[in-house]
């Protein structure tokens, strides 16, 4: 993917190729560059987005996986630490978004805001989730 300094550099080029710009005046006061630099300068000083964050159903589902694969021991250490600690925050990010303030959501925030436990911490963390997913 080319960088918007890469991208800025080749609509210059062409439009001097193409001899839509004279080089002896300044190029970004000549008609044919003032669309594409306008363009350009939006998409660098245009403000950032907020990613969406995912549906309440979608980060449960990941945590579920996440503590599966902890259970399951499919990976290292710092692997499942690294899986189940974004599937929670993907997880307290979702309630946020939603306003849910439920144990789920509870439990989702206190996993974050600790440190990451070692891996029979992740087994706790994990028994701990599945309850309390499974009760009504």
């Amino acid at each position: 993917m080319l960088s918007m300094d890469s991208l800025a550099r080749l609509v210059i080029l062409k439009f001097v190729q193409t001899g839509q710009v004279d080089m002896r005046n300044p190029f970004w006061l000549q008609p044919a560059c003032l669309f594409p630099l306008a363009l350009i300068f939006s998409l660098l000083f245009a403000p950032a987005h907020a990613a969406v964050e995912p549906a309440y159903p979608q980060a449960l589902l990941k945590v579920k996986e996440a503590t599966e694969a902890v259970l399951g021991r499919t990976g290292t250490e710092g692997c499942l630490q690294g899986k189940l600690m974004n599937a929670m925050v993907e997880l307290s990010n979702s309630c946020d978004a939603s306003g849910r303030k439920d144990s789920i959501c509870n439990f989702a925030d206190k996993f974050v805001m600790s440190s990451v436990p070692p891996l029979a911490g992740l087994d706790d963390a994990a028994q701990q989730f599945l309850k309390l997913t499974s009760s009504p």
